[in-house]
């Protein structure tokens, strides 16, 4: 009887052990994949970027507030240029930026214009725009001119943080490149220019609050520029422009007018 209660014990066991097998195979699989998807990580450190752009992490809410490692928060400056003025209290100044991220927009950019005296010293720091956002690789121009109460020497310019973000909400987006400028000249009368235009709105929005901007340069470089707000442009619509400026102590041999947000 106790060989035979033995025996009976004995294929329960074999069998309790074969039945386990498979389940401690899947197990070593899942360690496996855990440590595949480990080492993964650890040579692809841009690896939750990657799923982060394409919406592919279980909980995006996290990452919207912070930005990839991969996304530059600043403006790239592609190119810029100043005058002074004769008695070194007046800037004008032009500016080329570019959004150098490919999938993100940049929300609230701004560029820093650091005019420092013959000492080095800053004089005065002026933040003259703040653009409410730019598009993945958007290029675009500013310029303007301002005055300062003590002796200019050298200006730099500096881009400052931005946010960044994967998407920027449709309604805010303001389509500037339907705007088409055309029959443009200018009337100069000693050192004041006035440049007169077309503006066109090709698409199918109202486009409201945006600037045209003049950038001045010599021999292919940029010397300075002004700006000019408009208001409103119907869609389908046409309307004419005028831009002054005043006193141009800048020497040029070219213009360019651009449309900006």
């Amino acid at each position: 009887m106790k060989k035979f209660i033995l025996l009976v014990l004995t294929l329960i066991l074999i069998v309790l052990v074969l039945d386990y097998k498979p389940n401690i195979r899947l197990y070593h699989q899942v360690d496996d994949l855990k440590n595949e998807i480990s080492e993964l990580q650890s040579k692809n450190k841009n690896l939750k970027n990657i799923l982060w752009r394409n919406n592919l992490l279980e909980d995006t809410s996290s990452t919207n507030d912070e930005p990839p490692n991969d996304a530059i928060k600043t403006l790239k400056i592609i190119d810029s240029g100043y005058s002074i003025s004769s008695d070194k209290l007046h800037v004008t100044y032009g500016i080329h930026l570019a959004n150098p991220n490919k999938e993100y927009f940049l929300e609230y950019c701004n560029i820093m214009v650091v005019c420092r005296n013959k000492e080095n010293k800053i004089i005065t720091i002026e933040e003259p725009f703040s653009f409410m956002y730019a598009l993945p690789n958007e290029n675009f121009y500013y310029g303007d001119s301002f005055e300062v109460t003590e002796e200019i020497e050298s200006v730099e310019f500096i881009s400052t943080d931005s946010n960044v973000s994967r998407t920027f909400p449709s309604d805010k987006l303001n389509p500037i490149s339907d705007i088409v400028i055309s029959d443009v000249s200018k009337q100069v009368n000693g050192n004041d220019a006035h440049f007169t235009g077309k503006l066109y709105n090709k698409g199918t929005q109202d486009i409201e609050s945006f600037n045209l901007i003049v950038i001045y340069k010599n021999k292919d470089k940029i010397v300075g520029g002004c700006k000019e707000w408009i208001h409103f442009l119907h869609d389908g619509s046409t309307s004419s422009f005028s831009i002054s400026d005043y006193n141009i102590f800048c020497d040029y041999d070219s213009y360019d007018i651009y449309v900006v947000k």
